[in-house]
């Protein structure tokens, strides 16, 4: 008689299908999760806030903005650019930068 006889139970055609059956269980098991159970999320995950990121291409008005301000793009302060954004682009971001290769301000905002 098989070792596996005596433990083949669900419908398992054979030692394959049950040694599947409990590989499968058992992985389900060592990550929290158990056979037949959806996952439930917490209010915390529903809380999280959502983020976006944008890019703000000034053109010609780096200039213009450089002489306004009395330093180069590049020597700005955050809180500048972030002034910046909101002034050209109607957002509040929540961190901003310059990208000299690109010659653009990178910010990120919160969407919800």
């Amino acid at each position: 008689m098989n070792i596996y006889q005596n433990d083949l139970r669900g419908g398992e055609t054979s030692c394959v299908d049950y040694l599947v059956k409990m590989n499968t269980g058992n992985a389900a098991e060592k990550n929290g999760k158990t056979q037949g159970h959806s996952e439930k999320k917490s209010a915390w995950d529903e809380d999280e806030p959502i983020y976006e990121n944008g890019n703000l291409f000034l053109d010609g008005e780096i200039k213009e903005i450089e002489k306004e301000r009395g330093y180069p793009m590049e020597e700005l302060y955050e809180g500048d650019l972030l002034e910046i954004v909101e002034e050209q682009k109607g957002i509040m971001a929540d961190s901003a930068e310059w990208n000299g290769n690109w010659e653009c301000i990178e910010y990120r905002y919160r969407v919800a």
